[in-house]
């Protein structure tokens, strides 16, 4: 293997080993979703409180347009490749699996397997 192509293979196995971690806080930090909205766009807003008690919001619609979905924490921002665990609480109480949360790649789902996710939306607000 070329040295390119063992940089390469680490820096998969360094975002594999945060993706792990993120998902594994998202289940056991305090976090929590606190409101679901509909929005104009037709897409689902998810009112979150994170760990440090800071409002978040994460954006899943059913339009390709809004997916993957979106978050406001600093660490979707700077680090916009993984998911952070505001998006992975989301993704799991709409019922993805541990090891849905823990992939690296985004799946694209079609429309009708976005919307069957969506109609799983927490009736929180």
């Amino acid at each position: 293997m070329t040295l390119h192509g063992q940089k390469v293979n680490k820096l998969v196995e360094y975002r594999e080993a945060l993706q792990n971690i993120r998902a594994q806080r998202s289940r056991l930090e305090h976090i929590r979703c606190i409101r679901v909205e509909l929005t104009k766009s037709d897409s689902f807003l998810f009112h979150t409180i994170g760990a440090t008690g800071e409002l978040y919001f994460v954006e899943i619609g059913s339009s390709i347009d809004l997916w993957p979905p979106t978050c406001t924490c600093e660490d979707s921002t700077w680090r916009p490749e993984l998911r952070c665990k505001h998006i992975l609480l989301v993704l799991r109480e709409l019922g993805l699996s541990e090891y849905e949360l823990t992939e690296l790649e985004w799946e694209q789902y079609d429309e009708a397997e976005r919307n069957n996710l969506l109609v799983n939306a927490p009736d929180v607000a």
